[in-house]
């Protein structure tokens, strides 16, 4: 299984969820957002995708949190959503 996390900033991490991941042998990636990172442009090698949380929320624009898409991110989870139902 392939996991990703989108993690929004520098004090929050994925924890326990990497030693729950790793110990099964899950393969992990990150889009590092507080740091520039993209999120990524496909579902297609995402197999449970985990969003941390954050001080953003949906209705936050860029203007207040430059490095937080809001609409991308939740077009993403949207995509993984639907990636399910198929």
């Amino acid at each position: 299984m392939h996991i990703h996390f989108v993690i929004h900033e520098v004090f929050e991490g994925p924890g326990a969820f990497i030693d729950w991941a790793k110990n099964r042998g899950h393969s992990i990636a990150y889009s590092c957002v507080y740091a520039g990172e993209a999120l990524p442009v496909t579902t297609d090698r995402i197999d449970l995708l985990i969003v941390m949380g954050g001080p953003q929320s949906p209705h936050t624009t860029t203007l207040e949190c430059p490095y937080f898409d809001a609409e991308a991110e939740m077009a993403l989870i949207r995509d993984c959503i639907n990636a399910v139902k198929q």
